[in-house]
């Protein structure tokens, strides 16, 4: 009679592990993506379906163009005396989980791309404050330059956002070489 209880619990652990295992496996999912190109002009696709994704848009800049190969482009960033992002000056896009639901950002993946001639930066940040109090940068680049687009992909990162909340991602561009030069994001 022991050894039956003992098989039986054995099994029962080993189910719950396996499951737990298997669990372990789950890949993340595109929840939502922005294609800015001229027939999309910065509405969200592959949206998920517990999901409410806002589209892309821009503050304080004068927007150029979407553009198949560049994306959203804009002009009137600060220029080349300015060493830090101005806070009125971003492109911006928003996320939040439908009621009931919520979701965790791991990865975030974009190209981008400027018209000046020497290096110009930009900084990635998100925050959940409706006002983007406190906001936290993701990624600060130094190497926005013309030719090739470059990609920036984080991974790595555990950003839970519940019912309720709104997550609003913001790309502030700065000291480019005149406010005339475009950078783009796609």
């Amino acid at each position: 009679m022991t050894t039956m209880k003992n098989k039986t619990l054995t099994l029962i652990a080993l189910s719950i592990f396996t499951f737990a295992l298997l669990a372990g496996f789950a890949s993340a999912a595109t929840i939502s993506q922005w294609t800015l190109n001229s027939t999309n002009s910065g509405s969200a696709t592959s949206v998920n379906a517990n999901l409410v994704a806002g589209t892309f848009s821009s503050s304080g800049v004068t927007f150029v163009s979407f553009d198949s190969s560049t994306g959203a482009g804009s002009t009137n960033w600060p220029g080349p005396t300015t060493t830090s992002k101005d806070a009125t000056k971003y492109y911006e896009v928003t996320i939040s989980p439908a009621t009931g639901y919520f979701i965790t950002l791991t990865d975030i993946d974009f190209d981008y791309n400027a018209s000046s001639a020497g290096p110009a930066s930009f900084v990635l940040q998100y925050s959940k404050s409706a006002s983007f109090a406190s906001p936290t940068s993701v990624v600060t680049k130094t190497d926005v330059t013309t030719g090739a687009q470059k990609n920036s992909l984080t991974s790595g990162l555990n950003v839970s956002v519940y019912t309720g909340e709104t997550l609003t991602l913001r790309w502030f561009g700065y000291d480019f070489d005149a406010t005339s030069n475009t950078f783009s994001v796609n």
